[in-house]
C-alpha cells in the first residue's frame, strides 16, 4: 500500500497520474491545498467531474485491509445497487486507477458521490443550544436503525466520523460513510477485517481476533450514539465534560466497571427515558459477547406496543354487553306491548299470548340479525382464506386485509387479528386505505396529526413526521410500487413498504413516465432535474435546468437558451455528437 505523502504527490499530479476512467476529474483545491479527510486506513480527497461539475470523493487505501478485499467491495457495491437504502452511497471501485510515481506502481481507488455536511460530532458542537435538533437528529438516526434492522444490514463502524448529517430547512439527513466493515444477508458470516472504534464497540468484539460478520455488529454501537444523543439534549455541559473529539460520551474505559464511572452517575440524574437506556447499557455490558444482544429498542419495550387488553377482560365485557343486550330485548317486548296498553301480566288467552311471544321473537331475531351484521369483520388472512369475526367492543371496524382487520373506540384506530386479539394499540387518529393497510406488510396510519407507517406488530417502519402521502398519478390502474411523501413542504419518495427511497428535499416530483416507476422529474427552487431510483447515481440529472420534458426514452432540458437532449442515464447526447464531429475533423 502506498504511503500518505506519496499518495499526496500523486494527487498533485493527478492528470498525469490517474488512470484513463478517471482522467475527467480534477482534485478540487482549498488554499493551494486538495481538500481531503484521513482516517485509520485511508485517504479521502474531493474531486470534481469536469463535464458535470458534480462533486466526488475520491478514496485511497493506505493501510492494507485484507487480501480479499477487493472482491467484498465488489459485493459490497452490487448491494447498494440492488437495496433501496438512502443511508449509503454507491460507489465505483477502479482498480489501479491511480499511478505513484515515487512507488512506481499503481493503487486501487473508488469514487463516490461527495456528501456535504458535518459528521455527528461537528454536528453537536454547533447545536449544543438548540436542544430540538439535537433530538431530531436522534429520531432520524433510530429511523435509519430501523431501517438496517428490517434489511438485516449492519454497517460495522458506526461512530461519530462515519455518521454524515445535512441540514436543509429545518429537515435532517443522515449519510453513513466508510464501507469496510459492512454486513448484509449475502456476505453475513464472512469473516471480519475491521471490528470498528473501540470507544464504540462491545468489549467482545474489540478482544475478539476471528469475529465474523452479523447484523448485530451495530447493536452496542446504536445504543452509545442514541443515548448520547438524548443525553446532551438534556444537560449540553456532558459534551463538554466527556466529549474529546475521539468519541461522544463514552471511552472504552467507561465499559469496565461501568457503575462506578462518574458518566454512569451523570446520566442517573436524567430523564427517566435515559435512565432506562442506561440501564440497557449496563445489560449490554454483562452480556459476554456482542453476538447474543438484541436492538435496545426491544429491551426498552418500543419495537412492539402490548394491549392492556387481558383475554380475562375481554371475555367479561363480552359478558356484560350480551347481558345488557338481552335485558333490553326484555324491555324491548315490554314497551311493544305497552303500545297496545297491555300488560303482560294481564293476558287471559294464552293464544294472544303465543302470537305476542312469536311476533316479539322475529323482531329480536331480525333485530340480533342486524346486530349481528353490523359487528362483523369480513376478510381474508394470510394465505387468502375467508375470515369471519364478530365483536362488540369496538365503536367502527373495517375489513381484514392479510389477517388483520382496523378497529375504533372513542375516536382512536388499531387492529385486531382473526382471533380477536388486540394486536396494534388503539391510538392512531385515521387508517389511510392507499396504500391498503397490510397489503404489503405495512399499514400507512396518522397519529397526533401526522402520517408514518407500522408492521404487524405495531412496530414503527416510518416515523410519525410526514404530512402527506399520494401516488403518482396515471399508474394507479397498473398498482401503485412508489408513493410521494411530504415532509416541511419538501418531497421524498417511499414504496410501498414504507422505505425511503428518496429523502424529502424537492418542491415537486413528477412521474417522468406513465409506463416506468424508475424515472422522475424534480423541481428546487425553480430549476428542474431529473431521478432514476434504480440507478447507482440517482440523481442522473442535476437541479440547473429551467426546463425538462422526458418523450420517448430521451430527456430534454433547456438550460441558459441551450436545448440539451440526454439518455435516461442522463449523459448529454449533444455534446457526444459534438465531439465526435470535431474527432472526424481533426482525422481529416
Amino acid at each position: 500500500m502506498a504511503s500518505v505523502l506519496n499518495i499526496q504527490t500523486a494527487i498533485d499530479n493527478f492528470k498525469t497520474c490517474a488512470a484513463s476512467p478517471i482522467q475527467h476529474f480534477s482534485v478540487i483545491y482549498e488554499k493551494e491545498n486538495p481538500l481531503q479527510r484521513t482516517g485509520r486506513f485511508n485517504v479521502v480527497f474531493k474531486i470534481r467531474d469536469n463535464h458535470t461539475y458534480d462533486e466526488y470523493a475520491l478514496r485511497i487505501l493506505f493501510n492494507p485491509i485484507h487480501q480479499g478485499f477487493e472482491n467484498r467491495l465488489k459485493d459490497i457495491n452490487q448491494f447498494f445497487q440492488q437495496a433501496s437504502l438512502p443511508y449509503f452511497i454507491p460507489f465505483t471501485y477502479y482498480h489501479q486507477g491511480l499511478y505513484i510515481p515515487d512507488e512506481d506502481d499503481d493503487t486501487d481507488v473508488i469514487v463516490m458521490r461527495w456528501i456535504k455536511g458535518e459528521t455527528l460530532d461537528v454536528f453537536i458542537s454547533r447545536n449544543l443550544q438548540n436542544p430540538h435538533q439535537l433530538l431530531q437528529a436522534a429520531d432520524v438516526f433510530i429511523t435509519m436503525t430501523r431501517s438496517l434492522h428490517r434489511e438485516r444490514v449492519s454497517h460495522g463502524d458506526l461512530q461519530h466520523g462515519n455518521i454524515i448529517i445535512q441540514e436543509h430547512y429545518g429537515h435532517i439527513f443522515i449519510y453513513l460513510v466508510d464501507y469496510d466493515s459492512i454486513c448484509f444477508p449475502n456476505i453475513e458470516g464472512q469473516q471480519e477485517y475491521i471490528a470498528g472504534v473501540p470507544d464504540y464497540q462491545h468489549p467482545s468484539r474489540i478482544q475478539g481476533d476471528n469475529n465474523r460478520l452479523t447484523e448485530k455488529a451495530d447493536y452496542f454501537s446504536e445504543l452509545i450514539i442514541y443515548l448520547s444523543l438524548l443525553a446532551i439534549a438534556e444537560k449540553p455541559y456532558l459534551w463538554q465534560l466527556y466529549g474529546n473529539g475521539e468519541h461522544l460520551l463514552f471511552c472504552v474505559d467507561d465499559f469496565s466497571n461501568f457503575e462506578q464511572k462518574t458518566i454512569f452517575r451523570e446520566l442517573q440524574q436524567c430523564s427517566n427515558k435515559v435512565r432506562k437506556l442506561t440501564d440497557i447499557l449496563k445489560k449490554y455490558l454483562d452480556t459476554s459477547h456482542y453476538t447474543q444482544l438484541e436492538p435496545f429498542e426491544s429491551l426498552a419495550g418500543w419495537y412492539r406496543h402490548t394491549s392492556t387488553i387481558t383475554k380475562e377482560t375481554t371475555e367479561e365485557q363480552e359478558k356484560t354487553i350480551l347481558s345488557q343486550f338481552f335485558d333490553w330485548c326484555t324491555l324491548f317486548l315490554k314497551d311493544t306491548l305497552s303500545v297496545f296498553d297491555i300488560k303482560l301480566e294481564k293476558i287471559k288467552n294464552k293464544m294472544i299470548i303465543g302470537i305476542a311471544s312469536i311476533l316479539a321473537l322475529i323482531i329480536v331475531i331480525i333485530m340480533v340479525c342486524i346486530y349481528v351484521g353490523n359487528h362483523t369483520i369480513h376478510g381474508y388472512d394470510e394465505d387468502g382464506r375467508s375470515i369471519s369475526y364478530f365483536t362488540i367492543k369496538y365503536d367502527h371496524k373495517l375489513w381484514f386485509s392479510n389477517g388483520l382487520a382496523p378497529v375504533s373506540k372513542k375516536g382512536k384506530w388499531g387492529f385486531i387479528n382473526k382471533e380477536g386479539d388486540l394486536v396494534i394499540p388503539i391510538e392512531y387518529d385515521k387508517v389511510l386505505l392507499d396504500p391498503l393497510f397490510f397489503e404489503d406488510d405495512v399499514a400507512f396510519l396518522i397519529k397526533d396529526g401526522y402520517l408514518g407507517a407500522v408492521d404487524r406488530t405495531g412496530h414503527e417502519e416510518l416515523s410519525f413526521i410526514y404530512t402527506r402521502i399520494e401516488p403518482f398519478k396515471g399508474n394507479r390502474d397498473k398498482g401503485n410500487k412508489f408513493f410521494k411523501i411530504e415532509y416541511n413542504n419538501s418531497w421524498g419518495i417511499i414504496d410501498k413498504r414504507a422505505r425511503l427511497i428518496q429523502l424529502p428535499y424537492y418542491d415537486e416530483i413528477l412521474q417522468a413516465d406513465l409506463s416506468f416507476s424508475n424515472l422522475y422529474l424534480v423541481r428546487r427552487n425553480d430549476l428542474w432535474g431529473a431521478l432514476n431510483i434504480n440507478h447507482r447515481k440517482r440523481d442522473i440529472i442535476p437541479l440547473k435546468y429551467e426546463k425538462i420534458t422526458y418523450i420517448k426514452g430521451y430527456f430534454y432540458a433547456e438550460y441558459k437558451g441551450k436545448n440539451y437532449k440526454m439518455d435516461i442515464l442522463g449523459n448529454i447526447l449533444n455534446d457526444r455528437k459534438k465531439k465526435k464531429k470535431k474527432i472526424n475533423q481533426l482525422k481529416n
